[in-house]
């Protein structure tokens, strides 16, 4: 998987803050994304604030987690059939939603089957959709086209 077009794809979708910041869902938040309540970095997060060195660690961090997240998603031969596109859409899916993926049951059953459209269709019909907006626009539209 090329790790970077993944990295700079999800620095686009993340953003980066230094100060930490509550996510739309409410948890406190850090760097591109990193979620502070997740990582067990104490509390009283309101006052976090951390060096871009800092934050490229979490990153890199977070991004093995979302990788394993991904792969664990699917069986292992279907991981393996699956192009550098749509695997780094279901990385970039597991660093936004964590545990969650495992909710999105109806995409899984697509990407096994490889139905690509009923994929892309099963990630817009989401909670996750309606709060990433053109993030998940754009990567059900990757998860489609495979490329």
């Amino acid at each position: 998987m090329n790790l970077e077009k993944l990295t700079s794809e999800i620095k686009r979708d993340e953003g980066l803050r230094l100060n930490a910041y509550q996510c739309p869902t409410g948890h406190w938040t850090i760097g591109w994304g990193h979620n502070l309540e997740a990582h067990e970095h104490g509390s009283g997060y309101s006052n976090t604030v951390i060096s871009l060195h800092d934050a490229e660690g979490f990153l890199d961090d977070d991004i093995v987690e979302a990788v394993e997240r991904a792969k664990a998603f699917v069986p292992e031969y279907v991981w393996d059939m699956l192009t550098d596109t749509r695997k780094r859409v279901l990385v970039n899916m597991a660093f936004n939603l964590g545990n969650k993926l495992r909710g999105f049951r109806v995409l899984r059953g697509c990407v096994i089957a490889s139905d690509w459209e009923g994929a892309a269709d099963a990630m817009l019909d989401s909670l996750w959709a309606h709060q990433v907006g053109a993030r998940a626009i754009r990567l059900s539209k990757m998860m489609e086209a495979g490329e």
